[in-house]
């Protein structure tokens, strides 16, 4: 066929005029899927749950409160090393806040008193613990707690994908735990304030969901208190029966081992290497109880990679 010059001289002209076009369009739609799926809200927040979660949606903020300390009582997630360290959670640095220009400050009621120092940068307050701790927790309250968090830095799709992953390794890792310890089904779940006092966590921690999810049973002493947990003396772990695993909670330093290798009381109830008839004990990481769901597959991990302490 033969082709009228003309034509074909148009044929190409509108060809070099179009291409750019689609091209740019083309690339623009392609940039507006990476950002919704990538691009987030830069959010600031001294509370270590809502930069945990964060962290572990896979959207970390830009800054958080006691960095250096985090990882003796959070533990898990790490927190990547882009994340600012604004000083003490409950006195950051208000200069550097300021500095920083985020988009959104997230916090939750124990951080009322740093509100008058955010200025004009919109708040947002989520309580991943739920609307009311001191009741016994619920999945519920904490995935409406991490959906609410997801909401507000534009992404609920990646807080829903994380809650159900969450769920699954939960159930994954309890059945682990199950198989690695077939005859231990009662756990108590303690933390040591000095060599004679410690404290027993009950049924509003997230160690109660925790073990929920890995079909084992929490063992507590009492009611809990708002943080979940009863105040209680060294000879209160006579109350745990023989069945009964106790899980330590670091931080459990050498020095407090040491004090309690030596305390007649302490190998009387049968706990430690040294006791006569040793009871079951386990000593995990840090667990940050007001972490949510982060603390929760922690926590959970942390229990199928103990060793029991005989």
């Amino acid at each position: 066929m033969i082709v009228n010059p003309f034509t074909k001289a148009l044929v190409l002209l509108l060809s070099l005029f179009l291409t750019p076009f689609f091209t740019a369009c083309q690339d623009s739609d392609v940039g507006v899927n990476h950002s919704q799926a990538k691009q987030s809200v830069k959010v600031l927040t001294p509370a270590w749950s809502i930069a945990a979660t964060l962290t572990a949606m896979g959207y970390p903020p830009i800054a958080t409160g006691d960095v250096a300390e985090y990882p003796k009582w959070a533990g898990k997630p790490d927190l990547p090393n882009s994340v600012i360290d604004l000083g003490a959670r409950f006195a950051p640095n208000p200069e550097l806040m300021s500095q920083l220009s985020p988009d959104l400050i997230i916090d939750n009621d124990f951080y009322q008193h740093l509100r008058p120092m955010y200025g004009k940068t919109p708040v947002k307050s989520i309580n991943l613990q739920g609307s009311d701790p001191s009741k016994t927790a619920t999945w519920q309250s904490y995935a409406d707690g991490v959906m609410a968090l997801g909401n507000a830095i534009h992404q609920p799709i990646a807080a829903k994908q994380y809650i159900d992953k969450s769920q699954i390794q939960l159930t994954n890792l309890g059945q682990t735990f199950r198989q690695q310890h077939p005859t231990i089904k009662k756990l108590a779940v303690i933390q040591f304030a000095s060599v004679s006092q410690f404290r027993s966590y009950s049924d509003n921690s997230l160690f109660k969901l925790t073990l929920d999810a890995m079909r084992l049973e929490l063992v507590q002493l009492g009611q809990g208190n708002l943080w979940g947990f009863t105040d209680a003396k060294l000879g209160d772990l006579a109350k745990f029966d023989d069945s009964t695993c106790v899980v330590v909670v670091e931080p459990f330093s050498p020095m407090l081992q040491q004090q309690l290798a030596q305390n007649a009381l302490w190998k009387r109830l049968g706990y430690g290497k040294d006791s006569a008839n040793p009871r079951c004990m386990m000593v995990v990481p840090p667990t940050w109880i007001y972490g949510g769901i982060p603390s929760m597959v922690g926590f959970a991990q942390s229990l199928t990679q103990a060793h029991l302490v005989h």
